[in-house]
């Protein structure tokens, strides 16, 4: 299987999307890995080695990640394939059963732009302070791709959020795909753990069928009331789509202790806890490559599927 992987993205560099990726490209060692162009510049490179070397060190996941990624490429004289706006990532033939075209929509030029300027920002200078890593907001060099089969058409929003700038964002991704005429899709990744800041209306209407079958991955760190997706955006997307999953629940995270006396001590004393371990779900879907087949989809909890309406 592993000989069979032909391409690794790093959509971005948040640690919820990077978080054991450089272990994924060493066991894919056939697979090219992607990311955009501004992740292999100069000042990213500096900015890596920066916070992960010294006593010091604060480079948390999506700094450590990487940083082995490059030494991975490095020892192994692997190349990399950088994405960006409208740009033909790949074209996979295999023949007589099909070929695959892959696209990059983003990120814009303006974005690359900004999340440069983001890390000379957070780079520290001699004798400061280290410190971690913040993650810009909204998400900076998200990759959205879109693989082109013959009879079919699938979409991967990463964490790509609207922005009010028609250069950045949505609005860009949804340009550059209307630029190289691409098939509507009908799978659709959500972006963004599906909450409305990553909602865009022409995404449904212009780079997705009608009512495609939608994944979504929740994002549970956020306190109680504030995970993503919400109720709200669930009703949207059950609203949107034919078939919709959750990768894994939205509340999956146990509680604390059961012990009666070390509940009550813990209160007593003004202490919360939650565990950080989380069962990992997986939603596989498969479709045969012909001009009238229909996916199939195999759940495996704590992922599930939710009702359309």
């Amino acid at each position: 299987m592993r000989t069979s992987v032909s391409h690794v993205f790093a959509t971005h560099w948040h640690d919820d999307h990077v978080r054991g990726l450089s272990r994924l490209v060493e066991e894919c060692a056939n697979a090219q890995f992607c990311c955009a162009d501004v992740l292999t510049n100069p000042d990213f490179a500096k900015f890596v080695a920066c916070l992960g070397t010294g006593s010091v060190a604060t480079e948390g996941a999506k700094i450590s990640e990487f940083r082995n990624i490059f030494r991975i490429l490095s020892v192994g004289g692997r190349s990399l394939k950088w994405t960006g706006p409208g740009r033909r990532i790949a074209n996979i033939q295999v023949p007589p059963v099909f070929g695959c075209s892959i696209y990059s929509l983003s990120p814009s030029d303006v974005e690359k732009t900004r999340f440069l300027e983001n890390l000379v920002a957070q780079t520290p200078q001699p004798f400061e302070a280290k410190r971690a890593a913040a993650s810009p907001d909204p998400n900076l060099a998200a990759t959205v791709i879109a693989m082109d089969f013959e009879h079919f058409s699938l979409l991967l929003g990463a964490d790509m959020e609207i922005h009010h700038d028609t250069r950045r964002g949505w609005t860009a991704a949804i340009a550059e795909a209307a630029t190289l005429a691409l098939p509507k899709a009908e799978l659709f990744k959500v972006p963004h753990h599906g909450s409305a800041t990553g909602h865009h209306p022409q995404i449904w209407t212009d780079l997705l069928k009608d009512r495609p079958a939608s994944v979504v991955t929740p994002f549970n760190k956020l306190r109680e009331g504030s995970k993503l997706p919400t109720a709200a955006d669930l009703e949207r997307l059950a609203s949107l789509s034919g078939r919709l999953y959750l990768s894994a629940s939205r509340h999956n995270l146990r509680g604390p202790p059961k012990d009666a006396v070390v509940k009550r001590a813990l209160a007593e004393s003004g202490v919360q806890l939650r565990s950080l371990e989380v069962p990992v779900g997986a939603v596989r879907l498969r479709r045969r490559h012909g001009p009238s087949e229909l996916w199939s989809a195999e759940v495996f909890e704590p992922a599930q599927e939710l009702a359309c309406s």
